[in-house]
């Protein structure tokens, strides 16, 4: 009960009413990022099931598989990197919780998440993570024609698109 008390105390303004104005913005910011995350999961979800029943060639089950995972990173690096700290940006403070040194880490997750978001993409595609470690050999010096191994599994991915 006590930390509720205190909880409240946050909403409250200085004549120890509650402050309608900040418990509708909790609000919001809960439904808000709730809603969004809600419809994402149902659309997995749903997505899931299609490619489960649906009766495809192994190459275009391959390509949606592929798309699906693409469209997993594109959900689950803004839900990390972008709703969830900025929700707490700005819930956590109205429940009277100090963030500390966390709230910079939180700002810095908000600001990151561009470029995170299109390394991530980038890293769940077979071909262009190949042609970035290309890129990268080829950049640090170490131009020669990579192992039998590599070549191996760059034709599997390159086979499997």
């Amino acid at each position: 009960r006590n930390i509720f008390r205190k909880q409240i105390t946050n909403l409250q303004d200085d004549n120890q009413h509650i402050n309608w104005e900040e418990v509708v913005e909790v609000f919001l910011c809960i439904c808000s990022g709730g809603h969004t995350v809600l419809i994402s999961l149902l659309s997995i979800n749903a997505i899931t099931k299609a490619i489960r029943i649906s009766a495809l060639e192994i190459s275009a089950r391959r390509m949606h598989v592929h798309l699906f995972r693409a469209l997993l990173v594109q959900f689950l690096v803004p839900l990390f990197f972008s709703l969830l700290p900025m929700t707490l940006i700005f819930l956590v403070p109205a429940t009277g919780i100090s963030f500390g040194e966390f709230g910079n880490i939180f700002g810095l997750c908000v600001s990151v998440f561009p470029a995170l978001d299109l390394l991530f993409v980038i890293l769940a595609y077979g071909r262009f993570r190949s042609t970035l470690s290309n890129w990268v050999r080829v950049i640090f010096g170490n131009p020669e024609k990579p192992s039998e191994n590599i070549a191996f599994a760059q034709s599997i991915v390159h086979h499997s698109m």
